[in-house]
């Protein structure tokens, strides 16, 4: 009787029991979202969350990431959020298309109202460390606007084709920021007669002419380009040129075949001027995510100062009696390729600007010896950010979750401030260790389906 009961209903027992502590234990993780779920690709991460054309109904919000996917806000007055804005294109085609750079425009917003949105990339949420992103319309203006006549032009790749994807923005100083899709054949229209103070509660007086433009391609190429906001048409832009139409000097030999005709120039190097960028030199790297930038223009100049990061750095500084310039950055950069762009005045009186590309290495990597780590100087230059609307929280925006909902550039309007290092960072949702009890749970399943057949003698050993 009890080899019986040991031969067939304990072992029974026993392989049901170990049955549905597998199942249990396995459908827990499952449950849990811990096993079969990797890490959200940073390929789809968004960078330079900006806000651009805000009137007292309407914002556009722009944005890049690495690889091609389907963008989308949600939005709210509150935390609650609760509305979608889709991709400016995909709502004209009534159709979703995966983009590297990201448009919507959000309408029928009431005046001097806060909103709150996040961004979402395929099935990826992101916000801004946890916290919604924050944009804020402008003011009803009852004056009537401008007759300012449009910026108009086109943009081409180094090869002369049309770019598969580009977003042009231009702000003059004082002004707010503008911003467009390029068309299929690579042209654009910018309407200035709508454009704004930076504080959004005017039209813009126009009494400044020089406007600045950045234009972003599908291949993430970009150019500056500094012209006079009476220039009409704009010649072609070359991505990842820079031009400045305002001298009206010969371009000289190195400029493409159509600019040669024109009186305008590429951006002058600073071998002709006295203004200069002593550090970083060019393709530079730092170990410091707060490098040290210096150069020289004339003795007690303003020389402005704009780092092209994950957001974009904007900032003046005075030189000494020597004309040297110091500048370090309140906020870390975040690790990557970044780019510097000053501008000043020359002994001649002509604006100059120069650029230089740097890497910021992250902390603790191992770099090569011509890394130059920075350190920490006594800055006798008090640098003064131009006047610029904030959108707040700033900082590195990251994801909340897998949610269905998404965001945009340029930076005189309400880029994000502190504008160290907005890279939304994914948390691992997986790890070896809990896929070992992932794989520990199924072996108990087959253990215990196995006792429960031997025990039933459906099989022999």
């Amino acid at each position: 009787m009890r080899n019986t009961i040991w031969e067939k209903r304990i072992p029974t027992l026993l392989g049901i029991f170990f049955i549905l502590i597998g199942i249990g234990v396995t459908s827990l993780l499952v449950k849990q979202g811990i096993i079969f779920i990797g890490k959200a690709a940073p390929v789809y991460t968004p960078k330079q969350v900006s806000i651009t054309n805000i009137t007292d109904s309407s914002f556009t919000i722009n944005y890049l990431t690495d690889e091609k996917t389907v963008g989308s806000i949600n939005y709210g007055k509150d935390q609650k959020l609760g509305q979608i804005a889709r991709d400016d294109r995909d709502q004209e085609k009534n159709s979703l298309t995966p983009t590297k750079i990201h448009n919507m425009t959000v309408r029928g917003l009431s005046p001097l109202t806060k909103y709150y949105f996040s961004i979402t990339n395929g099935e990826e949420t992101y916000t801004n460390e946890g916290e919604s992103y924050i944009a804020q319309t402008g003011d009803i203006i009852s004056e009537p606007p401008p007759q300012q006549i449009p910026l108009s032009g086109k943009v081409i790749t180094l090869s002369g084709t049309a770019p598969k994807e580009g977003l042009i923005s231009a702000s003059i100083e004082g002004s707010q920021t503008i911003s467009t899709l390029l068309k299929e054949d690579g042209s654009y229209i910018l309407p200035l007669n709508s454009l704004r103070n930076s504080g959004f509660s005017r039209y813009f007086d126009f009494s400044k002419k020089i406007i600045r433009i950045d234009i972003v391609g599908d291949d993430l190429s970009r150019s500056i380009v500094i012209t006079n906001i009476d220039q009409n048409p704009i010649p072609t832009i070359t991505l990842s040129k820079d031009y400045n139409f305002s001298s009206g000097v010969e371009p000289d030999a190195s400029s493409s075949a159509q600019l040669q005709i024109l009186p305008t120039v590429p951006i002058q190097s600073e071998k002709v001027s006295s203004v200069s960028i002593s550090t970083p030199v060019e393709n530079d790297s730092f170990t410091d995510n707060r490098p040290v930038f210096s150069g020289t223009a004339n003795p007690n100049e303003t020389v402005t100062i704009i780092i092209h990061s994950d957001d974009a750095i904007e900032t003046t500084v005075r030189t000494d009696s020597l004309g040297n310039w110091e500048y370090r950055p309140e906020k870390q950069l975040s690790p990557g390729q970044h780019t510097i762009t000053i501008s000043s005045k020359d002994s001649a009186g002509a604006t100059r600007y120069i650029t230089r590309t740097f890497t910021v290495f992250e902390q603790g990597s191992q770099v090569s010896e011509s890394a130059t780590p920075s350190a920490t100087p006594t800055i006798t230059i008090t640098p003064t950010n131009t006047p610029t609307p904030i959108v707040i929280p700033t900082e590195t925006p990251t994801p909340t979750g897998i949610t269905p909902t998404n965001t945009p550039i340029p930076t005189a309007t309400l880029t994000p401030i502190p504008i160290g290092s907005p890279t939304p960072t994914l948390a691992p949702t997986g790890s070896s260790s809990v896929a070992g009890f992932g794989i520990l749970a199924f072996a108990i399943v087959l253990f215990g389906g196995l006792l429960f057949l031997l025990s039933r003698g459906s099989i022999a050993l």
